[in-house]
């Protein structure tokens, strides 16, 4: 099977590293411990494909290489705010759960003092960065102290709203709003993290991964563009059980339903976990349901289980690894290759979907998946217990 993404960016861009290195602009930094168990786990597993070893020993010394950041520097957040960044801001506080993700993609696990995340919730995010369980956890913008963030020298705060990041700001902590709702927006979310990172290596990754999520939208719309309403089925999208949520426009999960070739059988309502009835969804009555991994289990006498789409096997689970695929991180550029292959399988069964996503945990997350870890994320479970 055909996996589209693809290797020759990830040679390409360590050969960048490393000539860096050598001409002086990078200075190496040993992170975590867990470079040189993530080396043994590579060996252990090596990638099947012709050359591929060379590619998984050029990524093992990633998490070896860092950058010094460059500060000081003015960094615009997602509500069109500058915000001045010093040398502080190497001490982090990641207050949206959904950006953790991104700021562990761009090389900045290590920075992360303060944290929305907990390993129970989501523990992929703390298996891939170990790092993250010497943070201060479960802080979220709600709960977030102002004085003891700045106790904990926290120079860089992330947050979700604009309003939230107005008022620490307030406090005296340089605060970015990191929001975003769209595809778009979500690249200008991961240039601004790059930015505020401040390293060579944020900005790589920031712009492989860029051009990984354009390549793979550009192949969705390429195939889907000529197919008439008719032929996009309509995908109810639930985010909670109990009580019934479902998603509707003006939501990322709208945008990659409707790239992947389907239509949002919730287009009425606007927003993310709407509440919604049972009688409401039965009215819809949607061709497909997707239903997100942490969205709560599925009673047996549920009436969900007499729709047409149950009926018919066409209600799935959604894969979640170190960030739920279907909501805001990083990983919605795996969903879009998932969702596609449930949506439209004629047009998308040539992509290999359990490649793509150890080639992008290897490139972008410098893990190694074995097998067992990445069936234990396509089903939306976690790591298996040593």
């Amino acid at each position: 099977m055909r996996s589209f993404m693809p290797r020759s960016g990830l040679l390409c861009s360590t050969s960048v590293l490393l000539t860096l290195l050598g001409a002086g602009v990078v200075t190496p930094l040993v992170l975590p411990q867990h470079a040189a168990a993530q080396n043994t786990a590579a060996a252990k597993h090596p990638a099947e494909s012709p050359g591929a070893h060379v590619v998984a020993q050029a990524v093992a010394t990633m998490p070896t290489i860092n950058n010094i950041p460059v500060y000081p520097r003015m960094v615009t957040d997602m509500s069109g705010t500058s915000v001045a960044l010093d040398k502080s801001a190497a001490r982090i506080a990641d207050l949206w759960f959904a950006h953790n993700e991104i700021t562990v993609m761009l090389g900045g696990a290590e920075r992360i003092k303060v944290t929305a995340d907990k390993p129970v919730d989501l523990p992929w995010l703390f298996k891939i960065a170990p790092v993250l369980h010497t943070a201060e956890t479960g802080i979220r913008p709600e709960s977030a102290n102002p004085e003891d963030l700045l106790s904990r020298q926290i120079g860089l705060v992330f947050v979700p709203t604009h309003a939230k990041a107005e008022e620490l700001r307030r406090t005296g902590l340089p605060t970015l709003d990191a929001h975003y709702i769209t595809l778009p927006q979500m690249l200008t979310s991961v240039d601004m993290t790059a930015d505020a990172l401040a390293t060579p290596y944020a900005h790589l990754i920031a712009h492989q991964y860029r051009e990984k999520l354009d390549g793979v939208q550009h192949l969705l719309q390429t195939r889907t563009a000529s197919l008439p309403a008719s032929a996009r089925p309509r995908v109810l999208h639930i985010a909670r059980l109990n009580p019934l949520q479902i998603d509707g426009k003006d939501t990322l999960i709208d945008a990659w339903l409707q790239a992947a070739g389907g239509r949002n059988a919730a287009a009425e309502v606007s927003g993310n976990h709407r509440p919604v009835t049972f009688e409401q969804i039965a009215a819809w009555n949607p061709d497909m349901i997707m239903i997100g991994a942490n969205a709560g289990p599925l009673a047996a006498d549920s009436p969900l289980r007499t729709l047409t789409a149950f009926r018919q096997g066409k209600v799935w689970t959604n894969p979640q690894g170190v960030f739920p695929w279907d909501r805001y991180g990083c990983e919605v550029l795996l969903q879009l290759e998932w969702a596609a292959q449930h949506i439209q399988p004629n047009l998308f069964k040539d992509i290999d979907l359990r490649q793509d996503l150890k080639t992008f945990y290897t490139q972008f997350f410098r893990y190694a998946l074995t097998d067992d870890d990445v069936t234990r994320i396509l089903a939306g479970q976690p790591p298996a217990t040593p």
